[in-house]
């Protein structure tokens, strides 16, 4: 049982220090952009806030349809079996 304690705090170590190095290339990609030394667009440059945005607003959009389908799928269900 000790172990598992152990490995989940290397894990959650090795997890903080990859946050650490995305932010810090995110950090550095954007200096790089401002300074002009690098030519890469804006808009691919923030893909990476619009990509994971468009997803959710995807995922809900989705998942709407699909709970606006069952509700209408049972409710044609519920007047199916009254008439029999």
């Amino acid at each position: 049982m000790r172990d598992v304690r152990i490995m989940d705090e290397q894990t959650a170590v090795f997890d903080r220090i990859e946050d650490l190095i995305l932010l810090l290339a995110i950090i550095i990609v954007f200096i790089l952009k401002l300074l002009n030394i690098i030519k890469i667009s804006w808009f691919w440059l923030l893909s990476i806030v619009w990509i994971p945005c468009g997803l959710m607003i995807v995922f809900l959009i989705f998942a709407g349809l699909m709970g606006a389908g069952f509700a209408i799928y049972d409710k044609i269900k519920e007047k199916k079996d009254e008439r029999n």
